[in-house]
């Protein structure tokens, strides 16, 4: 099951593990200066850059030979990410407020990767892509409907409205990816999708 923690990357991966760093710094930069000189929202840069580099880890596993190099990349950006986040620079990434909650990416990237690289790479894809894409989606839609409909679930305030965005964003989520990734649809596997989507749901931050 782990034994793909011992194969050697390849040239390739290599040079993709290189262009990635490239990529994700130019997103942060870009962030960064955005946040600084223009005037959109900062919980829109937060937002993009989630979904930017979540699609960038939930698809790099079908391209690395090894995972060895993505595995030291997430731990890298982990604790950079942390020490972003204690010191207070970087906002882009997880904009004014002191939260942890972008450390724990790379750590749920670190343990998909991991345990599921020998098991089936659509468990990493569906995983990182699901908590970077809807969840996204229902803050941002929370923020531009100024006047949302809010109730409480488990103490944590949420909006219809980007209640919707989730449900509706996650399930075309997930049936797209079936259909790309030619999984076959039966009544057990929208039962398991549908608590994937409940679980992660009720974990989420506030959407207001």
């Amino acid at each position: 099951m782990f034994n793909h923690l011992l194969i050697i990357p390849s040239i390739n991966d290599l040079y993709l593990i290189l262009g990635s760093f490239f990529v994700v710094a130019a997103i942060l930069v870009l962030s960064q200066l955005l946040r600084t000189y223009s005037k959109i929202h900062e919980e829109y840069l937060r937002k993009s850059v989630h979904i930017f580099i979540g699609l960038l880890a939930a698809i790099a596993p079908y391209y690395f030979h090894s995972s060895i190099l993505l595995i030291i990349f997430a731990l890298l950006f982990g604790i950079f990410d942390w020490l972003a986040v204690k010191r207070g620079f970087f906002k882009g990434i997880h904009g004014s407020r002191f939260s942890y909650g972008t450390v724990y990416f790379p750590l749920a990237y670190i343990i998909l990767l991991t345990c599921f690289w020998n098991i089936d790479k659509y468990l990493i894809f569906i995983g990182i892509a699901f908590f970077s894409i809807p969840d996204a989606l229902a803050a941002l839609t929370g923020r531009l409907i100024h006047k949302t409909h809010k109730f409480i679930v488990i103490k944590d305030t949420k909006s219809i409205e980007g209640s919707m965005a989730f449900f509706i964003s996650g399930f075309l989520l997930l049936y797209i990816s079936l259909y790309f990734f030619e999984i076959n649809f039966s009544i057990s596997t929208n039962i398991y999708f549908f608590l994937i989507v409940l679980i992660i749901y009720l974990s989420q931050s506030q959407w207001h």
